[in-house]
């Protein structure tokens, strides 16, 4: 533990023993908006009553949808689907990922870096994305935090956080039981396979009061793709057809078969079956609450096994009656790792020998509230602490078959890229330069820390309530930069020009004498390494040296550190009018990913990637009404507008870079290169975000609404990718899908009317969902000038130039470039329930009953390239523009589906 821990620590324990006041900041509410499950509005009342863009969904495992639908009735708050992930994946107003969205499981930071293989053939490459790996029957509620912060859950959060919460022993335990259980089932048709979960727990409670209880749960589920559209189709018959059209047209322009499989994924690829092992013991008395927990998660999908382990404690001590202490502390370690099957395929290339990734995280949190009861009826809360994580990412070799260029002869596995055999039997020099280059491209190596002291303070006078919140992170990014020998020779050797440049006509010092010798000596053994591989410039294509060159690595590190805040004001007028205004500044700091990812040696690797910060201004107003309409009825509303405001947004280009060393005729080359880079230009966000909901025990009824604008850019990775690199110019751009276009439906809403009969023991209710207008990339991509402007071909200097350049040297390279997706058409679902006892629940639920055919927004596979066809030319030798034709999509949802499930405690 490094001396700002101890310092800190020392310094929290210490103001918390000087006469120090307890402050309770609170307790989490729940809400459900979307689905109600014979609530009697305990928690929900008190969610409407909470000021700020934050929503809650609970009973999120007594819930027959899946996750993504729950977390999308939220407004402002969305999903990335990827049916490759195997995780969840939360979207904040168009941002997602580590750091943008703090995605927590019982308030520990989610830092699992999913990476699939290929889910297909021509649109089934490979996907990565951050995520939470956890089975929803294992959580009781989400709450979502937009645009402000408090606690330490936004140290390293852009846009928000979401904090999923698991079951307890009291969530398992009939309400007269000390000793018990519960089983859950659900199976449907239209490809719905069986899932359940089964859970015990005891709690035995002592004679002063306090308890200790366990709790054991295991989940199982199948989890398969082949389903049916709207319209009773399958992906494999609406692809059939699809692919006789363009047959035809290939056919007649080149009289043969078309080398298309234009199916969006292939459903035995991503046909899953994960389990889940959660294990919890809770003792409480009056003045301790300690937790101990335990999850596993084992999966097999997309080419790979993945295994989820984490071990958790969490702690609370508090002196009843007095305000001097109220401490907790929280310690997580978490290890995922996916191990990728030999033969299995990533951007078509097969592993061939074992292949592992791995994450392991560790978290650690102190903190303490106090309370002041300050002059003028004025009430001062706050709570100090900080926060510790380290997130290191590894894999057990480098994957050298995964390398985009490749010397092939008479090998069906290899592909060759941007070099052709001659017809002498030898490759051309560029291919064998290049073959002989690293790449960082598969799970970049590298570890983050992340060091937060936080405060929260919280002043009550009259009416008024100012939260602010204030934290100061340090961050630190380690990675590894890959490069090959005559680079590192070249680095050395431009060292030494410049050390004999710079004492060309002084007297060195012996300081500077010795540095230039240590120069010396690292370029004599660099050149011994060189001559031994590199004995002639041409070498023959046997010439099994060659493919031995060695690759170096070096250890690089970034620091930065920054500061958030965010202030909220808020009026109490009274129950029914809540108004209040906020604004934030949060950062983001790079990953290893976006910092040390390069698909060619050191080409992609930025260093010197600034922190996103982002400038939020909220202001809105809630209310909670019992009694309005009827004596019985209650009404509670949220309504929230914002503007966020993103310096330095992270995007990712196809660049150009001149390396030295990998050319041995010519010394240096010109390479194309993905890199992150920091947008120059600012991105806005804004927007408007509604909930309401209404209950009269007969009759109830939940709306969700949000509408955003931006101007965000896309990544030239979001790019659809063909797996078998149809065309060779895509071969240096392949990403392994590091990201895929994040932006919210320019509107989206749902609707949930319902009723409840027979004494509240059945419930009928239907859902109606609506998303707007959404983006997608297109396949071509346009080329920009750094400050704006696109670049384009002047005919009289015969060259692509900038505007009011003269030649192209603030070209940034190729960025993708958006296209729009039409609304979907509405979505409705029905759903009957009936609880003949308290501890038995029977639905049966029907989803899109009207049996439609919508693509999901934000669907990973809405992207492939096999949602694109080539313009074929009727000359056999001029190449097609890529282009989207609305009759050729498939990526799309399930159609009519129902589905059976049935809870019960005994």
């Amino acid at each position: 533990m490094n001396k700002l821990i101890k310092t800190s620590i020392a310094s929290i324990l210490i103001t918390n023993m000087l006469s120090i006041a307890h402050a309770d900041d609170g307790t989490s509410t729940e809400l459900d908006a979307i689905e109600v499950i014979s609530q009697k509005f305990k928690e929900k009342d008190e969610a409407y009553k909470k000021t700020g863009a934050v929503s809650i969904r609970d009973e999120i495992n007594k819930s027959s949808k899946d996750l993504d639908a729950i977390i999308r009735s939220t407004p402002g708050t969305f999903t990335q689907m990827n049916k490759a992930a195997g995780a969840v994946s939360v979207n904040i107003r168009g941002a997602t990922g580590l750091g943008r969205v703090n995605t927590m499981i019982d308030g520990v930071t989610q830092t699992f870096y999913s990476s699939g293989g290929d889910t297909g053939t021509k649109g089934g490459g490979a996907g990565s994305q951050f995520g939470a790996a956890i089975d929803p029957l294992f959580l009781t509620s989400v709450e979502i935090n937009r645009g402000s912060f408090k606690s330490s859950s936004n140290g390293n959060a852009l846009m928000g956080s979401a904090n999923f919460k698991t079951i307890g022993v009291d969530d398992v335990l009939r309400l007269d039981k000390n000793i018990g259980g519960i089983i859950k089932y659900s199976n449907g048709d239209n490809d719905l396979k069986p899932e359940y979960m089964a859970a015990v727990a005891g709690k035995r409670i002592f004679d002063y009061g306090g308890s200790l209880g366990f709790l054991y749960g295991y989940s199982r589920k199948t989890i398969t793709q082949d389903y049916l559209v709207g319209g009773g189709e399958t992906h494999q018959e609406i692809s059939k057809k699809n692919t006789e059209i363009i047959s035809e047209e290939y056919r007649k322009a080149y009289d043969d078969e078309p080398p298309y499989d234009i199916r969006p994924f292939d459903p035995e690829k991503v046909k899953q079956k994960p389990q889940s092992h959660l294990v919890k013991l809770e003792y409480v008395d009056d003045y301790s609450t300690l937790g101990l927990q335990y999850r596993k998660l084992t999966n097999h999908l997309a080419g790979r096994s993945i295994k989820s382990d984490t071990k958790q404690i969490n702690y609370n001590l508090i002196i009843p009656n007095n305000d001097f202490i109220n401490l907790n502390l929280l310690y997580s370690q978490n290890k995922n790792s996916q191990n990728y099957d030999i033969g299995s395929t990533i951007i078509d290339r097969k592993i061939q020998k074992p292949l592992q990734g791995r994450n392991k995280s560790i978290s650690f949190d102190i903190n303490n509230s106090f309370k002041f009861n300050l002059p003028f009826e004025t009430n001062f809360t706050m709570t100090s602490g900080m926060n510790w994580l380290k997130n290191d990412y590894s894999r057990n070799r480098y994957p050298d078959e995964l390398r985009i260029f490749k010397v092939c002869e008479d090998d069906p596995e290899c592909v060759t890229s941007l070099g052709e055999l001659n017809p002498k039997g030898k490759t051309n020099l560029y291919t064998k330069v290049n073959a002989s280059l690293p790449t960082n491209s598969f799970f970049p190596q590298g570890d983050q820390k992340n060091r937060t002291i936080y405060f929260n303070n919280k002043f009550e006078w009259k009416m008024f309530t100012l939260d602010y919140n204030v934290n100061l992170v340090k961050s630190k990014n380690k990675g590894q930069i890959l490069t090959s020998v005559d680079q590192e020779y070249h680095k050395i050797q431009s060292k030494m020009d410049r050390l004999y440049d710079m004492y060309d006509d002084l007297s060195p010092t012996e300081q500077a004498k010795e540095f230039a010798q240590k120069i010396l000596n690292e370029a004599n053994k660099l050149s011994k390494d060189l001559d031994a591989f590199d004995k002639k410039y041409e070498w023959d294509f046997d010439d099994e040296e060659f493919k031995k060159r060695p690759t170096f690595v070096n250890y690089k590190q970034v620091k930065n550190t920054f500061k958030n805040y965010s202030v909220t004001l808020t009026a109490n007028m009274n129950n029914y009018f809540t108004p209040f205004i906020s604004y934030s500044k949060t950062h983001r700091a790079p990953t290893v990913q976006e910092m040390f990812f390069s698909s060619l040696a050191d080409a992609g690797v930025n260093l010197n990637l600034k922190p996103e910060t982002a400038r939020t201004q909220q202001i809105g107003f809630n209310g909670f009404m019992e009694g309005a309409i009827t004596d019985a009825d209650k009404i509670g509303y949220k309504v929230t507008a914002y503007k966020t405001r993103i310096d330095d947004f992270i995007h990712n280009v196809y660049s150009y870079k001149s390396i030295r060393g990998i050319n041995p005729i010519h010394g240096s080359q010109i390479v194309p290169a993905l890199q992150h880079r920091n947008h120059d230009q600012l991105v806005t966000m804004k927007g408007f975000e509604a909930e309401f909901s209404y209950d009269m025990g007969r009759f109830f009824a939940n709306l969700s609404y949000a509408r955003q604008r931006t101007n965000q850019p896309a990544s030239y990775s979001d790019i659809p990718r063909t797996a078998s690199n149809a065309d060779e110019e895509q071969a240096e751009a392949q990403s392994f899908g590091l990201t895929k276009v994040t932006i919210l439906p320019n509107s989206y809403g749902s609707l949930e009317l319902g009723t409840r009969l027979f004494d509240n023991k059945v419930t009928i209710g239907a859902i109606a969902k609506y998303y707007g207008k959404s983006k997608r990339t297109k396949f071509d991509s346009i080329e920009v000038c750094r400050g704006g402007g696109r670049v384009y071909f002047d005919k009289v200097r015969n060259r692509p130039v900038c505007p009011g350049k003269k030649d192209i040297s603030d070209r940034i390279g190729g960025i993708a470039e958006y296209e729009e997706i039409d609304s979907q058409p509405m979505v409705y679902d029905f759903y009957v329930m009936y609880e003949p006892t308290e501890n038995l629940m029977l639905k049966l639920n029907v989803d899109n009953i009207t049996d439609v055919r919508y693509a999901n927004p934000l669907d990973a596979n809405n992207d492939s390239a096999s949602q694109y066809s080539k313009l074929i030319h009727a000359d056999k030798n001029a190449e097609g523009d890529y282009y989207y034709t609305k009759e050729f999509q498939n990526n799309f949802a399930r159609g009519r589906t129902f589905k059976f499930s049935l809870s019960y405690k005994f």
